[in-house]
């Protein structure tokens, strides 16, 4: 039995298909989704799943050297910025802040973006999996 955390059989066989600089968008239900981008969406309903359970456990399963945030979720939420920052420092990568239009564009470069119930559409970063 797999000892892996994350039950939803369509994320985990789209993270088994990551490699080396791809990246994964995690965004927040009212975020437009990328065009172009295959989104796996386990939003419910507000706040489920939530951004910090969804974000500590894409960390936890990719080998992570950078994650890209809004420069406006500093304004919007700065509780989200602090877990963003601390999840980021506990993995040793890098974070980047984008301006919300940057992020757009990058976010349609996303091998799959993975949607959760977070309401606050700021919520939304991008994961780099390290290049080897």
């Amino acid at each position: 039995m797999s000892r892996n955390p994350i039950l939803n059989a369509e994320l985990n066989a789209a993270l088994s298909k990551v490699g080396a600089g791809d990246r994964v968008a995690l965004i927040a239900a009212r975020f437009p989704a990328p065009e172009g981008v295959e989104v796996i969406d386990l939003a419910l309903c507000d706040g489920v799943p939530s951004f910090k359970t969804a974000f500590e456990l894409l960390v936890m399963q990719l080998d992570v050297d950078q994650v890209t945030r809004t420069e406006e979720l500093e304004k919007q939420s700065p509780e989200l910025q602090k877990l963003i920052e601390a999840q980021t420092e506990a993995v040793g990568a890098k974070l980047e802040a984008l301006t919300y239009r940057q992020f757009k564009v990058l976010a349609k470069t996303a091998r799959f973006a993975v949607r959760v119930g977070e309401t606050e559409v700021q919520a939304s970063v991008i994961i780099r999996e390290r290049e080897v």
